[in-house]
Order: C-alpha cells, then structure tokens, then sequence
C-alpha cells in the first residue's frame, strides 16, 4: 500500500486545461481504487523560483550544446 499526494495547484500561475485536470483525478481514483492511501495536497510552491531555476540551467544546457557544437573544450 502506497501512500501518494498530488495537486492540481500549478507550479505557475495558470489555469491547468480541463483535461488534464480530470486526468489527475481519474489516477487518483484509480489508485485508491487499488487499495493505495491518496489525499490531496497544496504544497507552497514558490513558481517564481522554480521558474528562475528552471532558466538558469535551459540557459547553461544550451550554452554547453553550442560550445560542444562549436568544438570548444573548457
């Protein structure tokens, strides 16, 4: 038996589409149809970081693809 969490709260500010809204629901249904222990939570999740952390290693993945690409060894 599993216990598992989930959240329908975006990590940014949006509106999730409502077929992935029902997606989340039907699997949680169908895990506590299973037997599992599901509940759901609201994390605090700070978008605005991850959304900074996010850019910063987009950033640093693209730079390291150009400077492979280029045949740049640091």
């Amino acid at each position: 038996k599993l216990r598992i969490a989930f959240t329908h709260q975006p990590v940014l500010p949006a509106e999730p589409h409502p077929d992935c809204h029902r997606a989340v629901e039907d699997t949680a249904s169908l895990l506590a149809s299973l037997g599992h222990e599901v509940e759901e939570v609201h994390p605090p999740i700070d978008g605005e970081r991850i959304a900074r952390a996010f850019f910063t290693l987009y950033c640093a993945s693209v730079s390291a693809e150009r400077t492979t690409a280029a045949g740049v060894c640091l």
